[in-house]
């Protein structure tokens, strides 16, 4: 439908200015003691246990990947976006995305709010396939660098990321 365009840049644009300037207040780090901010891994996560994800795009080795993630940036802190039991409201889904120093997930609607994150963030998407280009497209318009991780997760289903 999107002809692998994606959103126009000026939409994409004017939606990340009205995000900015609504949450300004909200997108203030707090320093560490080295006077540095803190690095946050943002991971969207789907638990598969429950019902209504039981046939959706959900990594089966949730864990696992968070562990690996854990191992490999040592010193950084780890926090999901989940929308069970209930979808967090606006401010606290957008304060996550921005203070994220990486955001790492499916291919999925919870990568939507990449609109909320700084520029220059690292995006890893765990992609299904076929590819679908919508995030990619997203993160190009968004400055933030886009990275893929081949997954055997199909398009509407679950699977698992290598983590090896």
């Amino acid at each position: 439908a999107n002809k692998k365009r994606g959103a126009e840049p000026f939409a994409v644009a004017a939606m990340q200015r009205v995000v900015a300037l609504s949450m300004k207040a909200q997108f203030v780090a707090a320093p560490t003691s080295a006077g540095s901010s803190p690095k946050v891994a943002v991971l969207v996560r789907r638990d598969p246990s429950v019902k209504r994800y039981q046939d959706a795009r959900v990594v089966l080795n949730h864990e696992a990947v968070r562990d690996a993630i854990s191992s490999a940036l040592p010193g950084w802190s780890i926090e999901e976006f989940a929308d069970y039991p209930s979808v967090p409201d606006v401010k606290t889904t957008c304060s996550l995305f921005h203070r994220a120093s990486m955001i790492l997930g499916p291919h999925g609607a919870g990568l939507s709010n990449l609109i909320c994150a700084r520029k220059g963030t690292p995006v890893i998407e765990f992609q299904q396939p076929p590819h679908s280009w919508d995030f990619e497209l997203l993160s190009v318009k968004l400055e933030l660098p886009y990275f893929a991780v081949s997954t055997d997760m199909e398009h509407y289903g679950p699977g698992s990321v290598d983590v090896e």
